[in-house]
């Protein structure tokens, strides 16, 4: 029980017809999210089997059924579809530290400029020092959780959007 697992992913989520949260990879098809797809709650469950001192999940992603927000207005990963908001199961597994880019309700924004979405953006400033609060050269994940969440949603605001990540530890 030596082994941490860090487990990031950017990308698009998407709730399936009963309304389960799913990864939607690259080669992933929106219309059989089910089947192409990877839900959110077996994600979950194959890294708490994994026997790991701990897992953290990054997750630049939200799970309405939008495509990033790069103008006023998202645009869905389905034509014709309606945003479906669902809120992410939360784990009961104390070994299990899972950072959100947004609530269930909310779209994940892009940064353009910066060619990462906004939560990918300030993760990676925020493990590069930005986030050690009280300068110890340690990360806690308070400080990352606090700091990624203060950050996104001061520059969402900025981008006349509502975005603020979650973090369950």
């Amino acid at each position: 029980l030596e082994t941490n697992i860090y487990f990031y992913y950017a990308g698009h989520g998407s709730p399936s017809k009963n309304k389960k949260a799913y990864l939607l990879p690259a080669d992933g098809d929106p219309n059989y999210i089910e089947d192409t797809g990877v839900e959110i709650s077996s994600l979950y469950e194959d890294l708490s089997s994994l026997g790991a001192k701990s897992v953290t999940v990054f997750l630049d992603a939200c799970f309405s059924g939008a495509n990033r927000q790069t103008d006023e207005q998202p645009e869905m990963l389905l034509a014709d579809a309606r945003p479906v908001f669902i809120e992410t199961e939360k784990v009961i597994n104390n070994k299990i530290n899972i950072f959100a880019a947004a609530q269930g309700n909310q779209v994940s924004s892009a940064w353009p400029e910066k060619k990462h979405g906004l939560f990918s953006y300030f993760l990676m400033k925020g493990l590069k020092g930005e986030a050690d609060k009280n300068k110890d050269k340690k990360i806690t994940y308070d400080e990352l959780g606090q700091y990624i969440r203060k950050e996104v949603k001061r520059r969402s605001g900025m981008l006349d959007r509502e975005q603020d990540p979650t973090f369950d530890f």
